[in-house]
Order: structure tokens, then C-alpha cells, then sequence
């Protein structure tokens, strides 16, 4: 037990280089405003009184969803202008866990408010990925106007790089063994439908493997099956040291391989997902390549 407990605080409490959470500030923030921030521009239309919303409550409970539907117009107004604020603040880095925490409250509040300018499956991850940066100041360490402005520590326990890390894998293992689910893609050989669907479905109709993909079904069944063995193996990939170069290429080939087959959600799987796989490379490593 004591040789678990040591191996569980080296894990999280060991400390090194803030440096790969500052720079991971910059997507997360990137992904956060073109999420949100073109909703706010239309907000007449998305958050106004008579604007046309929905509530995911699945999210949200029922008694959230109805105060927040209750609000008073001047209070929706003051908590648009606040979300622009903090996220500026945010992504210069200026009272950096202070504006991560109000731009998190904002972008629930927007999200809570109405449902229909934000509904896809990653919003709720980007979301997660916001609320553990708002944990700690880390971010705002580097490249930022609190490092100009206030001295900062050299090193930073690990806690908030391993549960960004953890996300990401915990993701993966998630979506593999959802895909091995009765009628999914171990039994069914749903990459085949894809390839089939009709001119504007989830394919994209540019793209340049869809025509060679479409009948050849056992091509597609081995591709579906080595996309669940691929995110199945995620955690191992990433966290053993011998394999995770192999891990991150591998996911980021994934990550690009969506981006130009599939409409998915530009936020998450193009602006986050790459960055946070990024962050399995050792922050010392990262430090000595721009100390470079």
C-alpha cells in the first residue's frame, strides 16, 4: 500500500514546468470563443426573449434550466458582456484562473440558456476541459500578462496535466467500448453505412476516399475495427513511455482523419483534441525544446 500511495502522489504531485498547460490555454481559449462567441453575435436571435430555445436537460437539472430561463434581459446583456471580458482575459492570461472560472460560469449560462446554437456531442467535453483549467492559476503561468506582471513559480505539481491527460484517455476508452455495445460496430458495420450515406449526411461529400470505401465493406469493417482497438488501446499508447510517440501520431492521424472525412464538431476534435494530446510529451522536454 505505501509503495501505491508514492507511486499516486509521484503521479500527481511531482512537480515540473508549467509550460505545455500555458500553451494548451491558447486552444482551449481558441476553441471557447469560436464556440460561443459567434452565438453571442446573433444574439437577438439565440438569447432574447423571444428567441426559439431549448434546454438539454440531461446536462442541466429541470430547477437550473427554469431560473436561468427567467432572467431579466439586462442580466443576460451584462453576463454577454462579461463572457467577452473573461475571455480575453483568459486568453492573454491576465488574473488567469479568476477570468478561466467566470468565462466557465458565462459559458454554462449560455449554454443552459438555450440549447439549439450549441447542440452537439462536444460541447460537454469542451466544458469539462474549461472547468479543470479554471482549477488552478498553472495556465496563466507563461505567455501571459500575470507572468509579466507577477512572478511565478518555476515548477508546478503535475495534478492539473494529469487530469487534462486523463480526460483525454478516459475519452477514448469511453468511445471504444461504447462502439462494442450490441449492434455496433463489433456485430454491425456502421463505417460502411457512413461511406454509403447519400450527398450531405455526416461524410462529407469531398471527401477523396468516400468513392474507393463505398463497396468494398470488408475494407470498411477492418478500418471500424481498428478505430475501436486504437482508442481501446489509448491509455496504454499514451501513458507507457516506449509507446507514446506512437500514441500521439497515431491519435493525431485520427484526429486529422475526422477533420477530412466526417462533419464533426470543429471545437473539440480539431481545435482541442490535437493540442491536448500534446500534452503527453514531458513538460520538461517541451521546456528544453523552446528553451532551444
Amino acid at each position: 500500500m505505501p509503495t501505491v500511495l508514492k507511486a499516486f502522489d509521484r503521479f500527481f504531485l511531482e512537480e515540473e514546468s508549467s509550460v505545455s498547460l500555458a500553451l494548451f490555454r491558447f486552444p482551449v481559449a481558441a476553441a471557447v470563443g469560436a464556440q460561443f462567441l459567434p452565438t453571442l453575435a446573433e444574439f437577438r436571435d439565440n438569447y432574447s426573449a423571444w428567441a426559439f430555445k431549448t434546454k438539454n436537460l440531461q446536462y442541466f437539472p429541470a430547477w437550473l434550466a427554469q431560473s436561468v430561463d427567467a432572467s431579466p434581459e439586462w442580466l443576460v446583456g451584462a453576463l454577454a458582456a462579461a463572457f467577452v471580458a473573461s475571455w480575453l482575459a483568459f486568453l492573454a492570461g491576465f488574473l488567469t484562473q479568476a477570468s478561466a472560472i467566470l468565462l466557465f460560469v458565462c459559458a454554462n449560462y449560455f449554454y443552459c440558456l438555450n440549447f439549439t446554437p450549441h447542440g452537439m456531442l462536444s460541447i460537454d467535453i469542451l466544458l469539462v476541459t474549461l472547468f479543470l483549467m479554471a482549477l488552478t492559476p498553472y495556465p496563466g503561468d507563461h505567455f501571459s500578462i500575470d507572468a509579466r506582471l507577477w512572478r511565478r513559480p518555476a515548477k508546478r505539481p503535475l495534478f492539473l496535466l494529469r487530469l487534462l491527460q486523463l480526460q483525454l484517455a478516459i475519452t477514448y476508452l469511453h468511445t471504444g467500448w461504447c462502439k462494442l455495445q450490441p449492434g455496433n460496430w463489433w456485430a454491425a458495420n456502421p463505417y460502411h453505412y457512413l461511406m454509403n450515406n447519400p450527398p450531405g449526411g455526416i461524410v462529407k461529400d469531398g471527401f477523396f476516399l468516400k468513392a474507393f470505401l463505398a463497396p468494398r465493406p470488408g475494407l470498411c469493417k477492418s478500418i471500424g475495427l481498428s478505430v475501436v482497438a486504437a482508442e481501446l488501446a489509448a491509455p496504454v499508447l499514451l501513458y507507457v513511455p516506449a509507446l507514446r510517440w506512437f500514441g500521439i501520431g497515431l491519435g493525431l492521424f485520427f484526429q486529422l482523419m475526422l477533420g477530412l472525412s466526417l462533419h464533426v464538431p470543429t471545437t473539440t476534435f480539431l481545435f482541442t483534441f490535437p493540442f491536448q494530446l500534446l500534452l503527453f510529451i514531458p513538460p520538461k522536454e517541451v521546456a528544453r525544446w523552446l528553451g532551444r
